[in-house]
């Protein structure tokens, strides 16, 4: 039949892409055109006049025999697919009988069927992705249609009790959001935008978190959203947020309330008199009554924190119940209360103050004891200090100092004379409290050297004082008296943002460098740190891994949980944490797994000794071995202090630690002589990344 074809039909025959071959009755072949010869594996013109079965045999045995003879046998046309393994592939089979024998076309489908294959196994990877992922996902087309969901999407919409023409595939989910906007819903209108935004390219990703509360619940959600790789559509997920959202609230809660009673705090209390000041009566104006209970460290020394928390709970109790309605109560720090009396005149106050005291001196009954207390009362009023609300706070710490050096339980009224007479170390706090303000503070810098490289891994901010009396004061002398009088705080938020500040100058000048920033133990009980810490990142616009807060040893130790939950909201944040004179306390080394810190700086009472031959050094290297290796478990870095010769260098070297800082590399210096040095050591400095315990 092959012979049988004519010149126009071999042509057609030889340009087509699909194998044909002509078999007679005998099953000979008598025709095969290129593609034919090219998919059997066979050169031109090697198989016409050769049986079909003695050159392919195994065929016999698969659809391609029983198929050829039922076309044969019927004279019916036959279509199927099967695959020759000799050949190592799969044909698309269609087999047309005549009198003459069999016309057979075929074409080699393995590249269709396995591109179907791996579009098959792609759309069940993506859709077993999408199941995996725990937020409500839905895939978009271009126009926004829904043309995929995951599991958590399909259950959400169902618990929710959705008509599925909202929420399903097929649905246009562009569109449901618009009526959405429509009838008022800015969230809506939001999501609306960002969507098309990403959709069309003109930015990368959308982010929003929005409400979806009911009578019965309250939630919140984060929808995010990101183009498909061909940019043919959008991903579109919806996560619960709710516990994070709530968790925030109690985060910001905390930063304006003491933890302990409930009072309002230090910055709570700023905003409060301010408002009262802004509103005072011209003709009485504004008192505030500053107590400090005498004696309270000897009932937590002797009677233990516990008892002097219910002591000091009680007596915010009696506080408020003293005040009258217009009055606000607030714990300003350790064992001192603040109380706010708009329109009320010195008289007034002086009474106020008796009856405080009156309140007070009746026994507390605690832990099945009968505790006596006292307090001294400074008094402070807005028609003689005028200016700041902080100003007031001021005047009424001079004037409650002023109580305690005349002999305690009693109360005292500032005046400008009072101010003038006060003692030495009143004197002195006054001044530390208007240091930031008159530009009086200032920092140093000391490196922070990495001991395998040598270079800069980041500095710590030391603060000096610039009185304009005695000269240069170290923090040795004024820290102390800062912590006692409760300017801790606001000259620790202005370390932190004088540090950031010049953090933010450095960046500009080209040179990344992190810094590390000392946080008094007030600070963290005040439990503003973190709101602290957010605000001057923002003002100064630098990047939270460029900021590592140092707490000692011992402000950890004194509430691990309490700091825990402060330390972990900051490292959630970005910022690192270093834990400092670790050694100084001797504390449980297990404690560190505990606790979300990301840097162990080894007090240098644990480095002075090494280098020589001595049982106290044999006690330091063995312990600094430990924390080393602990630190090291845990992802975290470890800072050997007061590295003052190069035997203690090479000793901590020897013992794991990965960082040091002493003398020996640097003194504290200005940010101007740090920068001008660097180029002689030949280093750099670089932020340093450390691990730690998880949150």
């Amino acid at each position: 039949m092959g012979s049988l074809l004519t010149d126009q039909a071999r042509t057609v025959l030889e340009t087509t892409s699909d194998g044909v071959f002509i078999l007679d009755r005998d099953w000979r072949f008598t025709y095969l055109n290129a593609a034919a010869e090219r998919f059997l594996g066979r050169g031109p013109g090697e198989l016409p006049g050769l049986n079909i079965w003695d050159e392919f045999p195994l065929a016999v045995e698969q659809k391609f025999g029983s198929e050829y003879h039922r076309a044969v046998r019927t004279g019916v046309a036959v279509t199927f697919d099967e695959s020759y393994a000799p050949l190592d592939t799969t044909f698309e089979v269609r087999a047309f009988p005549d009198h003459n024998g069999l016309v057979v076309f075929f074409r080699d489908v393995n590249d269709d069927r396995r591109l179907r294959r791996q579009q098959e196994a792609h759309a069940q990877l993506t859709r077993a992705i999408l199941d995996s992922l725990p937020a409500h996902t839905a895939v978009l087309d271009s126009g926004g249609t829904i043309t995929s969901t995951n599991m958590p999407w399909d259950a959400f919409g169902a618990a929710a009790g959705l008509d599925a023409a909202s929420w399903s595939t097929g649905v246009n989910y562009l569109q449901v959001c618009q009526r959405a906007a429509d009838a008022g819903d800015r969230d809506a209108a939001a999501v609306i935008m960002g969507l098309k935004e990403v959709a069309g390219g003109a930015r990368a990703s959308f982010s929003y978190d929005y409400e979806c509360s009911t009578p019965d619940a309250e939630r919140w959600f984060a929808v995010h959203a990101v183009p498909l790789l061909d940019h043919e559509g959008v991903i579109v997920s919806h996560t619960d947020i709710t516990s994070r959202v709530l968790s925030e609230r109690r985060l910001r809660h905390q930063a304006h309330h003491d933890d302990l009673t409930g009072l309002p705090n230090r910055r709570r209390l700023l905003q409060i008199l301010a408002e009262a000041m802004t509103g005072q009566d011209d003709a009485t104006g504004v008192a505030v009554l500053l107590v400090d209970l005498d004696g309270f460290k000897n009932v937590n020394d002797s009677l233990g924190h516990d008892v002097g928390d219910a002591l000091l709970r009680d007596v915010a109790t009696r506080l408020s119940a003293v005040a009258c309605e217009s009055d606000v109560v607030a714990r300003v720090g350790g064992d001192e209360f603040v109380l706010v009396a708009p329109d009320c005149d010195g008289d007034a106050a002086t009474a106020l103050a008796d009856r405080i005291r009156a309140s007070l001196a009746k026994p507390f009954d605690i832990a099945s004891m009968h505790l006596p207390t006292a307090a001294s009362i400074g008094i402070a009023l807005s028609r003689v200090t005028g200016g700041r609300p902080e100003d007031l706070l001021r005047d009424a710490d001079v004037a409650m100092y002023t109580a305690k050096a005349r002999g305690r339980d009693r109360s005292q009224v500032f005046s400008p004379a009072l101010g003038e007479s006060a003692h030495d170390r009143l004197a002195l706090a006054a001044g530390l409290r208007m240091a930031v303000t008159r530009g009086e503070l200032f920092l140093h810098y000391q490196p922070i050297i990495c001991l395998d490289s040598g270079a800069v891994c980041e500095v710590e901010a030391l603060m000096r004082w610039n009185h304009p009396e005695r000269g240069l004061l170290f923090p040795g002398s004024f820290i102390e008296l800062a912590e006692e009088t409760g300017v801790i705080v606001p000259i620790s938020r202005w370390l932190l943002a004088e540090a950031l500040r010049q953090v933010a100058q450095w960046s500009r000048q080209g040179l990344e460098v992190a810094v590390a920033v000392n946080i008094a133990a007030q600070h963290l009980s005040l439990g503003t740190l973190f709101d602290d810490v957010s605000e001057a990142l923002g003002v100064a616009q630098v990047r939270p891994e460029q900021l590592i807060i140092e707490l000692t040893e011992t402000d950890v130790a004194r509430d691990p949980e309490r700091s825990a939950a402060q330390l972990c909201a900051l490292r959630e944040l970005g910022v690192r944490v270093a834990m400092d004179d670790f050694g100084s306390g001797y504390s449980s080394l297990g404690q560190l797994a505990s606790l979300p810190v990301d840097v162990i700086k080894i007090d240098r009472s644990l480095v002075k000794d090494l280098g020589t031959i001595s049982a106290a050094t044999d006690v330091a290297r063995t312990i600094i071995s430990a924390v080393t290796q602990i630190a090291d478990s845990l992802g975290m870095a470890t800072v050997a202090e007061g590295i003052e010769t190069a035997e203690q260098r090479a000793a901590v070297t020897e013992l794991g630690c990965t960082n040091a800082q002493g003398f020996l590399f640097a003194r504290p210096m200005t940010a101007h002589d740090l920068v001008t040095s660097l180029p002689l050591t030949g280093t750099s400095p670089s932020a340093h990344a450390a691990g730690g315990p998880s949150c």
